[in-house]
């Protein structure tokens, strides 16, 4: 395939070496799975513009004289006929009554009848007719001869225009010019193959401006899709029909004229992933002006809930010092959370293992009554069993034979898919098997997951809560460990930099359990909506795993009233 300009083949290229060497992304790209959406797959080279992509295939020449290996097509031609042939009565009558065509403009264009009641449209290039499209009220069509030139209909009237409208239809063509409009391109297809989009870059090479017009249904937006890539986004604007018309010729039929022209006038920029107008945005603003700004949801636990909530989607990174207990912590604070509001969470906790054991916790910080045998009060066993049904409900365990990044996310879509799940757990992070390059460092790599986490987060609409432990930690003059930072763990500030919010677990290891206070420092929260830098003490009741906030309540109130919350009454768990 050859394009008269990189923009024209919808290549932006990157990077150029000075051998003219480039990368691009390709129009695959946005087809592809999430996290190779942003990858540099097709390679080219400035010099003698060519390009190929490794995902897709994709193979084409940019500029220059045409390749001697290139195939130069040959097409078949028109029996000459006489320019004034007649248009069959019924098919007149059927185009002006039922179609709202004018004569005019069926004049212009030199429709006639190659058989009784159908509709030949000769298509036009050059002032010569190079094939004759018919069709018949019943819509059944035919082209003649086999073999002929696929240049669009319209060419004449669009070669060297400025402005150009494409349409998908024979009819939707008469109708614009009905309105008004006769630099009009028709493509007919869902689909049009490389020949014909080459054809279509050709005739357009002077259009600053091509209006996409395509129906309102699957096949046209496949069409217009297709076709804005490959003709420069930068030129195209999106024609959007009034509702409850698919085409231009339904709403010359439905509306008029008038309703046409506003249609074209009102035509936006071309839609591209990734760039957001905020135009697209005014019901959004207008909504969080109403109602304020959201903030995560809420535990229950106001002296948590006044530092630290979860939004959707979003990436919590947890650490701590050794023993300060970071797991019994989570999953007190989950239990919370699925008891508030609902939610589901997947834990992928290799350190509790069997997982038996955990769901055990889970079901004791439930209940709040010990598991064991021998505590005291401990749970009955009517408790016991409505608590794991409750808990089965709320909590699924991920326990991949292969401890990395992509089969934990491949069971947390699955998850996602059977029980909509709103969280997902991965403790400790340093239990991921490192599927990192001989030629990619160690913060390479855990910038790498932390991103594709970060994505996940975003492409299943949930929250991802990373434990990770630091590395080997200061001790003070007294011998208590420091309170452990992201920068702790492991080689790389990505668990800081990537993360919405950071939280820090710590407690005195040379005091008893019971003895102590259990701190949780929040030390990131990126939006202010969601809570605030500062800490939280609790007490730990070993037996039940359930924690109880030590702030004094009037100073509680005094923080929740100052932070903005969400408000129950307004937003619900769906718009969460």
């Amino acid at each position: 395939m050859r394009y008269a300009t990189w923009e024209e083949a919808g290549i932006s290229p990157e990077k150029i070496k000075s051998d003219g060497e480039f990368v691009s992304l390709c129009t695959c790209s946005p087809h592809r799975a999430p996290a190779h959406q942003r990858e540099r797959c097709l390679k080219g080279n400035i010099e003698n513009g060519r390009f190929q992509c490794h995902n897709c295939g994709r193979t084409g020449v940019v500029g220059g004289k045409r390749l001697t290996k290139e195939k130069v097509m040959t097409y078949k031609t028109p029996e000459p006929q006489p320019m004034d042939r007649p248009l069959d009565m019924s098919a007149f009558e059927w185009l002006v009554k039922e179609r709202g065509i004018s004569p005019e403009v069926i004049k212009r264009n030199g429709l006639y009848s190659e058989i009784p009641g159908a509709i030949s449209f000769p298509v036009m290039k050059d002032g010569t007719v190079i094939r004759v499209k018919h069709r018949t009220p019943e819509k059944k069509m035919w082209v003649t001869p086999d073999g002929a030139d696929p240049s669009p209909l319209g060419w004449d009237d669009c070669l060297g225009e400025h402005e150009v409208i494409i349409v998908e239809g024979e009819m939707d063509k008469l109708a614009m010019e009905t309105a008004g409009y006769r630099n009009v391109l028709v493509i007919p297809g869902a689909s049009p193959g490389d020949e014909v989009i080459g054809k279509v870059g050709e005739c357009l090479r002077s259009a600053k401006v091509i209006y996409l017009a395509g129906d309102a249904d699957a096949v046209g937006e496949a069409m217009m899709d297709s076709l804005a890539p490959r003709l420069g986004y930068s030129r195209c604007r999106r024609v959007y029909w009034p509702e409850g018309c698919k085409d231009a010729n339904e709403v010359l039929l439905d509306l008029g004229e008038a309703a046409i022209r506003g249609a074209v006038t009102t035509s936006e920029p071309y839609p591209v992933e990734g760039i957001v107008e905020v135009a697209s945005l005014s019901q959004s603003i207008d909504l969080l002006y109403e109602r304020g700004m959201p903030g995560g949801l809420e535990s229950g636990i106001i002296e948590l809930d006044a530092k630290i909530t979860l939004r959707k989607p979003g990436l919590t990174t947890v650490t701590g010092a050794p023993g300060s207990g970071k797991t019994v912590f989570l999953d007190w604070y989950l239990v919370q959370q699925a008891q508030r509001n609902n939610i589901r969470v997947g834990l992928c906790s290799t350190e509790m293992i069997p997982p038996e054991r955990h769901a055990a916790l889970l079901i004791s910080q439930y209940a709040g009554k010990p598991f064991g045998i021998g505590e005291r009060d401990r749970i009955s066993l009517p408790e016991m069993q409505a608590a794991r049904r409750w808990v089965g409900n709320h909590f699924y365990f991920i326990l991949p034979e292969e401890n990395t990044v992509e089969s934990i996310i491949e069971r947390a879509r699955v998850l996602k898919e059977r029980h909509n799940i709103d969280i997902l757990v991965i403790d400790p992070f340093n239990d991921i098997f490192s599927t990192r390059h001989r030629d990619q460092t160690n913060t390479d790599w855990i910038h790498g997951v932390m991103s594709e986490l970060k994505h996940t987060a975003v492409d299943l609409s949930m929250h991802v809560i990373v434990v990770a432990h630091p590395k080997k930690l200061q001790k003070r003059q007294d011998g208590s460990y420091f309170v452990a930072t992201p920068y702790d763990i492991a080689e790389s500030a990505a668990f800081f930099n990537r993360s919405d919010n950071c939280l820090s677990v710590w407690r005195d290891s040379r005091l008893e359990e019971s003895d102590c206070v259990t701190q949780i420092h929040i030390q990131k929260v990126k939006f202010h909506e969601d809570g605030e830098v500062g800490v939280v003490e609790l007490t730990h009741r070993k037996a039940t795993g359930e924690y109880i906030p030590l702030m004094p309540r009037r100073q509680l109130a005094s923080a929740v009233q100052n932070r903005p919350m969400w408000p129950d009454q307004v937003y619900t768990r769906e718009e969460w």
